[in-house]
């Protein structure tokens, strides 16, 4: 059994400290302009007008309505998420399998048991380079009985699948636990109004002399879009425990780094994306005229909304997958519900390829940008580049010769070799 040595300075990818921040940044900017607007005088009469108008006066203009369509039905069906496995921890991978089918087999389903010496060879052989190979292995249904997951997931699949000669990746259908589908479906319906709006930083110009003094106002996003985000930080947050709770026993590549992995929401409905319901579904987090279909009756969304909250260079690592219910019992070959299952076992891990391609170029940017900000701080007239050159953020004490600057471009050279390595080893594993 693999036991995580990776301590995480912010839980669940940093979405409960986000909120924190800002409903701290809310109620400091709420006290100042209170206390201000106490002072006597002109000064005191500006600030209490400031705060009547900030606070006080908002008036939401928005009427439009972004809950669920009467009689309309939108449900979660169920959640899959992948994670990287380096190809060098498959003794780990091998041992957190046999862990799972030892102490969390679910026997609530008719599946045949795998051996496990058998589904260990498998995994050996998820190898494109061998003469004989599988491309993905099943190993079963799982559950969190008598743990406190239980009152989150009812039950989960795991498949392993073949990336490259460098990865193999864990593939999750997660099904959420009836209390937690009740909140989602809460969320999904209601008439989502946020009457506080967001605390920012902002300038306020000066009464009396010319200049501006920092000073906090008050951003009010757009209603359908934070309902987006309520959505998926409630999902995102299942996602964190988790993964994190198999993150003791698998050496999950993204989530160790404390990096969002990609999933597929699978929601199903009997809402017809040709009726006037633009405002639910943006506050779904997409928009009806996008999208690609698969057919008639499914369609997948590769680009999803948020608030201005987050900032829009970030990868989102959302597909949302809709198919129209024909209320057919799943387990009918013409169920759609078969079908859509069917369609994500068989091209889930094309679409996670995508996904970890986003995710691996944002990563690798930010330690290119990072390694340019120490560059930038170098002062060449002073010949202080040991400091980049040696990793530390202080100038080294020896004297670098006038050859200097032609070490630095070499050894940078060489720094982006590596990283266009990194990138070629994921991608093109045989070239």
């Amino acid at each position: 059994m693999y036991i995580s040595g990776v301590t995480f300075s912010l839980r669940y990818y940093g979405l409960k400290h986000k909120e924190q921040i800002e409903k701290y940044t809310y109620f400091y900017a709420y006290s100042r302009a209170k206390l201000l607007s106490l002072l006597p005088g002109k000064k005191g009469k500006f600030q209490k007008q400031y705060f009547d108008y900030v606070f006080k006066n908002y008036h939401n203009l928005d009427k439009h309505d972004n809950s669920i369509p009467q009689n309309k039905m939108f449900n979660l069906y169920f959640v899959t998420i992948s994670d990287l496995i380096r190809r060098e921890d498959i003794h780990k991978l091998q041992s957190g399998v046999k862990y799972l089918l030892k102490n969390r087999t679910s026997n609530r389903f008719l599946t045949a048991p795998n051996g496990l010496e058998e589904l260990c060879k498998k995994i050996d052989q998820m190898d494109s380079t061998l003469l004989c190979w599988y491309e993905t292995t099943d190993c079963g249904i799982f559950e969190f009985q008598n743990h406190p997951l239980e009152k989150s997931i009812d039950y989960f699949t795991l498949k392993i699948c073949n990336i490259n000669s460098g990865y193999l990746s864990l593939q999750f259908n997660i099904y959420l636990s009836e209390l937690k589908m009740k909140e989602l479906n809460s969320l999904i319906s209601c008439n989502y109004k946020d009457k506080r709006g967001f605390a920012v930083q902002s300038l306020t110009k000066k009464s009396n002399a010319s200049g501006a003094y920092k000073n906090y106002s008050i951003t009010h996003y757009n209603d359908n879009y934070l309902k987006a985000d309520k959505i998926y930080e409630f999902i995102s947050k299942i996602e964190w425990e988790f993964l994190q709770e198999l993150s003791h026993y698998f050496p999950l590549v993204l989530h160790n780094k404390e990096i969002l992995p990609p999933r597929i929401e699978v929601y199903r409905t009997d809402i017809d994306y040709h009726d006037n319901n633009e405002f639910f579904w943006e506050s779904i987090g997409i928009s009806a005229y996008q999208g690609q279909f698969i057919d008639k009756r499914h369609k997948m969304f590769f680009s999803n909304n948020r608030s201005g909250r987050y900032d829009a260079t970030l990868s989102n690592n959302r597909l949302i997958y809709i198919f129209k219910d024909d209320d057919i019992e799943v387990g009918q070959l013409r169920s759609i519900k078969d079908h859509v299952y069917s369609h994500i076992n068989e091209y889930a891990n094309d679409y996670f390829l995508f996904k970890f391609l986003d995710i691996l170029s944002i990563e690798t940017g930010k330690v290119v940008i990072k390694y340019k900000h120490n560059l930038d701080k170098i002062k060449l007239k002073q010949n202080h580049l040991g400091f980049l050159l040696n990793g530390s953020t202080e100038p080294s004490i020896y004297k670098l010769s006038s050859r200097a600057p032609r070490f630095l471009l070499v050894r940078l050279r060489t720094s982006y070799c590596a990283v266009m390595h990194i990138l070629q080893r994921f991608f093109f594993p045989h070239s």
